[in-house]
């Protein structure tokens, strides 16, 4: 696309027609210039104007040939007054300029001048743009020109040449040399100590979910915010430093406990955790977060648990479960993480194989799969978290959490302090469980230093965590080790606030509320996510359709040049960032990810559409690998707006090292590795052999050194023919349309492959009824014959992709969502393929003709022999 198309497609904001706009510059300056108007009142000037050509733009729909006539063959320097409102012609025009001065009409509230520009509403969205475009406004000696409104008289110097500068801190928004007097000038304004709300008038302001603006940062356009923050740091407010431990190892000898009590200390009163109550949001501090934990610690040591006793925890998201984490592990013992999904038999494999003593459960929901069970009479205790739980106690071991602290009272720094000395850092920490894709979930052993270590490769991917601050919504079960990594050991290395919402069904609109600036979660939240924000397009207006089509051109125009490894093009850039502004953040704010900086995917491969999507919405989403047995992650995707295929390269940390066995199986060494299985000698000998943890994932390494996931070593279908192949790069084939959500691939034994397939609820429902007045519900989608032709389309797009063995030749939909509640799913969304085979075994009989197989078991069937003819 170039420059001109360019300018057409970005000018969709105009919609009345221009008023003239002069503007005088020192006339010893051989100027010519381009004279803009917006809606609204424009700008008058006096002076000298001999030297300079006015052109006045007639008609907006014309606007952008104009322009290129005028602006593209002009070999003088080109000066543009531009309108804040006129956001898209503006922007465009300015970026073709060398000298830009904006300006909002009066009319508009909280106005303030900014290196000559003049941003209030709508300009609040230009000036960070102009300057990161470029901007030149060294036409005058003294670096200054001059403007008069209407009506006022002399002109007004914006800029005041002759201020004495600051020291200028480093900042990604400036580009060139060009631009420093403009971003100087800004930080000024901030360092000076101007009105907070003049910066950030009241709606762009974010204040955090317990109405404290003091705990999360402002929300404002993603420039202005790392200016303030350059300016705090330049006043002494922030201290912007490198983390002290800069590589996993160096948690051989650090502990849980001697961290809180570090950040009890040194962080007393700063925000450690956010949850939601009843409407309102609580916040804990680190002082009241260690009190806390001690006074449950010292609850559990008054009914005799011991070092290294296990203890049970099982419940929705939320802060008790937490706190129930942490004081465990500040007790010495071990915490047993459970599904809150789980059935009755479930926790009782839970608990029979950990040996729990103790148990915390989140609900009556969860009271009742441990009472319903064998080895709920075996626990001394159940502790219920719930804090708005009244019912009577069930069973003499059963009481609340606040019964059972009561009134303990505790010195937690004295509690710490000896907790911290007596632990070791290769101490037993947690089991934690495996989904159990293939069998019983199998009890990982991790220690306070794989804890730790795997944490930190958090850091290796992104190392803002440990100097800024930033929010994460936790929101997949905390027995889950992203979750557990999220909410009790990130908050003590790093800056992350985790915040709780009120229950887990609700943390889509915990997300929109937060609006989390880190946040990692499976692929398949993505790409729901995603489907929501098309909805939402092709269900709006005709306006915003065609303001998304504009912006989808440019956007791809960009992330093609950015993956490309080309030099920055101010130009592109900066149509870019009025997409962003003007289109796509406000999409991202419909799932609450407009303030999202670091979006991160892992623990299953992420379809490359769905990824390249949310790039060109301008979320920088990278993908990283890891396993429950090495707690954090081995690989990550290092640079910005990484190609999608691939999980990265190894962590640049000397103490993990990644190796690929000749059969393709990628192993790993460090030291977040896990100790062992739980009660299963051999699974452990099979998964670690001299210090290496066979990972049992297949890869293969890209010429630039970047890993890609083929499958799963022990999920490759062979089919009757000898053909080995493999389901999960098939079925991310399958899922790179918007329409299947899940799709697993069957053909172990088989002639050829068939598929059994998810319909995305939201896409592919909005998308029937609008087409088909029998489809009312999910059900509904196997049997409509409209939706079976789609997914008949979108199958053959994939096939194309395919080699012609591992093409699919026939498919079903499946009449119901794939869940954890029927067994087919873990509660990571990862498919349990042999009851998921079970279960769908009549769906599945329908996609295979075995006609030939059944004539030669009628031939060796008794009754056929009945009628072999004697000799």
């Amino acid at each position: 696309m170039n420059r001109p198309e360019l300018l057409n497609a970005v000018n969709w904001e105009m919609h009345q027609e221009l008023e003239r706009v002069f503007v005088d510059l020192d006339s010893d300056k051989d100027v010519r210039a381009i004279v803009l108007t917006g809606a609204g009142r424009g700008f008058c000037s006096g002076g000298d104007q001999k030297s300079l050509d006015k052109v006045a733009i007639p008609s907006p729909t014309r606007a952008g040939r104009h322009l290129i006539r005028n602006i593209l063959e002009v070999e003088a320097p080109v000066i543009a007054a531009v309108n804040g409102a006129a956001v898209g012609l503006g922007a465009t025009l300015a970026l073709m300029c060398d000298v830009i001065f904006a300006h909002s009409s009066a009319r508009f509230a909280d106005t303030h001048v900014t290196a000559g520009v003049v941003a209030g509403d709508g300009g609040a969205v230009i000036w960070p743009l102009l300057i990161g475009a470029g901007a030149r406004q060294a036409l005058s000696d003294d670096g200054r020109f001059h403007l008069r409104r209407k009506g006022g008289g002399d002109g007004d110097d914006q800029r005041g040449g002759d201020r004495p500068r600051r020291p200028r801190p480093r900042d990604r928004i400036c580009r060139n040399a060009g631009e420093r007097s403009a971003r100087s000038d800004c930080l000024d304004k901030i360092l000076g100590q101007q009105d907070h709300q003049a910066i950030h008038p009241p709606a762009a302001r974010h204040v955090d979910c317990a109405g404290n603006a003091d705990l999360c940062e402002p929300r404002a356009p993603r420039g202005r915010r790392c200016l303030r923050r350059e300016a705090q740091a330049f006043r002494g407010e922030v201290t912007m430093t490198e983390p002290t431990r800069t590589s996993g190892a160096q948690y051989a000898d650090v502990t849980i406990p001697s961290l809180l009590r570090t950040r009890s200390v040194e962080r007393a009163g700063e925000v450690a955790f956010c949850q939601k109550r009843n409407g309102q949001w609580l916040r804990t501090t680190w002082q009241d977060y260690a009190s806390l934990v001690c006074r449950i610690s010292a609850a559990m040591k008054a009914v005799g648990l011991n070092r290294g006793d296990r203890v049970a925890i099982m419940g929705d998201v939320s802060q008790e479960w937490l706190l129930a984490d942490m004081a465990t592990i500040c007790s010495g013992a071990v915490t047993v993480g459970i599904y809150f999904t789980s059935s009755p038999e479930e926790v009782d494999y839970y608990l029979q194989d950990s040996g729990a003593r103790i148990a915390f459960v989140g609900c009556e929901l969860q009271l009742r799969a441990f009472l319903s069970g064998s080895q709920a009479t075996a626990l001394e205790k159940i502790i219920i978290m719930d804090p708005g739980w009244s019912g009577a106690s069930p069973a003499n071991n059963v009481t609340t959490l606040a019964d059972f602290i009561g009134g303990v009272a505790v010195d937690a720094g004295a509690a710490l302090a000896e907790e911290a000395a007596t632990a070791k850092a290769s101490d037993i920490a947690t089991i934690g469980y495996t989904s159990g894709t293939t069998g019983y979930p199998k009890g990982a052993i991790l220690s306070h230093t794989a804890l730790l270590a795997g944490a930190h490769t958090n850091i290796t991917f992104c190392p803002p965590l440990a100097t800024e601050p930033q929010r994460v919504v936790v929101h997949l079960p905390m027995s889950h080790t992203v979750a557990r990594a999220q909410a009790t050991t990130k908050p003590l290395i790093t800056r992350v606030v985790p915040y709780f919402g009120e229950t887990t069904a609700e943390f889509a609109a915990t997300i929109r509320e937060v609006k989390p600036t880190f946040y990692m979660a499976p692929p398949r939240f993505y790409q729901r996510n995603a489907a929501q924000i098309l909805s939402k397009v092709q269900s709006g207006s005709a306006r915003l359709r065609q303001n998304y089509k504009h912006a989808m051109r440019i956007a791809k125009t960009v992330l093609a040049h950015r993956q490309a490894g080309r030099e920055a093009n101010p130009f592109l850039d900066g149509l870019f960032e009025v997409c962003c502004e003007k289109v796509f953040r406000p999409l991202l704010a419909e799932v609450g990810f407009d303030q999202l900086t670091y979006p991160y995917t892992a623990s299953a491969p992420m379809p490359s559409e769905v990824m390249t999507l949310w790039q060109l919405w301008g979320l920088n989403l990278k993908e990283c690998y890891g396993q429950t047995e090495m707690v954090g992650g081995n690989l990550g995707q290092m640079a910005d707006w990484s190609k999608a295929g691939t999980v990265g390269i190894p962590v640049q940390d000397p103490a993990w090292e990644t190796r690929v066995l000749e059969d393709g199986e990628m192993i790993v060494r460090g030291p977040g590795l896990f100790s062992g299985y739980w009660n299963k000698p051999a699974e452990t000998q099979s998964a670690l052999r001299n210090g290496w943890l066979y990972t049992g994932d297949v890869v293969q390494v890209q010429p630039d050194g970047a890993f890609k996931l083929v499958d799963r070593k022990k999920e490759i279908i062979n089919t009757s023919g000898g053909k080995s192949v493999s389901p999960t790069q098939i079925e991310n084939e399958l899922r790179q349309s918007p329409y299947i959500s899940e799709a697993a691939v069957i053909g172990e034994g088989k002639k050829y492959l068939t598929a059994l397939i998810e319909v995305d609820a939201t896409a592919g429902l909005d998308w029937a009824r609008s087409r088909d007045d029998q489809v009312k519900e999910y059900k509904d989608l196997a049997k409509s014959e409209i939706v079976i032709r789609l997914i008949e389309g979108e199958v053959a797009k994939a096939n194309i992709r395919l080699a012609r063995v591992e093409q699919i030749k026939s498919f079903r939909i499946l009449p119901e969502e794939l869940s954890p509640d029927t067994g087919v799913m873990t509660p990571t969304r990862k498919k349990r393929r042999k009851p998921l085979m079970e279960r769908y075994k009549s769906l599945i009989d329908t996609l295979y003709d075995d006609s030939e197989e059944q004539l030669i078991k009628d031939q060796l069937s008794p009754a056929s022999k009945s009628h072999e003819v004697s000799p």
